[in-house]
């Protein structure tokens, strides 16, 4: 049942056109692409979740804090202040890597002075041995020949075999030592990571790659209250001496600048 259109054609096609376009003039957003080398490293310290950036990119913040009842503070972390704290813990890290590696190779060299004078002494004290051992088998000789009667047998024998076990005893040591001086040199590990480390320092810059390196997480627990969780872990605790630190002084430009203790907040 056809009947009269109540528009007509073009009024329709006027309308259609109209709802296709957006409702708003406001041109859409920008957002900024993420640049720091701290991508994918920031966690909250409270709930562990990663930090997101901002769409202006200079700031930091935790996505769990918008949620109701949260632990999390609505805090913006500066991704340039934490940067800067990032780089001089790091430098000073890097630093102390280069250093152990050279005192290391250091105390080695002077410990390998010693391998000719104990190869010296396990000289003589082979001599001395072979020779005890010698006077041992005369012994014999003497008591198959009846030069020398059982008991005179006996007490030498006895007295000679408490000098060989004695020496051989010292020789034992020696030789143990003379492995030990032979055997130790730097590691692997530490001379591959000073190596990289110096060209870090060269570059005078925080890379993604210095952070890929050596850096895992960088956990937040509040404004100036940072942790970073090292790779390597057991290496850079030696390097530390603590794994907890904080940047209280944002404008010191010593980048050498030892790692302080900080409270971690009990959740």
């Amino acid at each position: 049942h056809a009947h009269d259109p109540i528009i007509s054609q073009d009024l329709y096609d006027t309308a259609h056109e109209a709802l296709k376009r957006p409702t708003s003039n406001c041109p859409k957003r920008k957002i900024l692409p993420v640049t720091t080398p701290l991508k994918g490293k920031l966690q909250c310290g409270f709930c562990g979740m990663a930090l997101r950036f901002r769409n202006d990119r200079k700031n930091a913040f935790c996505l769990s804090s918008q949620l109701k009842h949260s632990i999390c503070p609505n805090t913006n972390y500066p991704i340039n202040e934490i940067e800067q704290f990032v780089y001089r813990q790091t430098s000073f890290a890097l630093q102390q890597l280069i250093h152990m590696k050279e005192t290391q190779e250091a105390e080695i060299q002077a410990m390998k002075k010693g391998i000719k004078p104990c190869q010296a002494k396990i000289t003589l004290l082979q001599n001395r041995l072979d020779n005890l051992r010698n006077e041992k088998r005369k012994l014999f000789e003497l008591l198959s020949d009846r030069t020398l009667s059982p008991d005179d047998f006996c007490f030498q024998k006895s007295t000679l075999q408490e000098s060989i076990d004695s020496v051989q005893r010292d020789l034992n040591k020696l030789h143990q030592e003379l492995e030990k001086l032979s055997g130790c040199s730097v590691s692997d590990e530490l001379i591959h990571l000073a190596e990289i480390a110096s060209e870090h320092l060269a570059s005078g810059k925080l890379t993604e790659e210095l952070l890929q390196n050596y850096i895992e997480t960088i956990i937040i627990y509040g404004p100036g209250n940072y942790q970073i969780k090292w790779k390597h872990e057991n290496l850079f605790a030696t390097l530390l001496e603590q794994s907890l630190t904080t940047d209280q002084n944002l404008t010191n430009d010593d980048s050498t600048l030892r790692p302080q203790e900080c409270e971690v907040p009990h959740i």
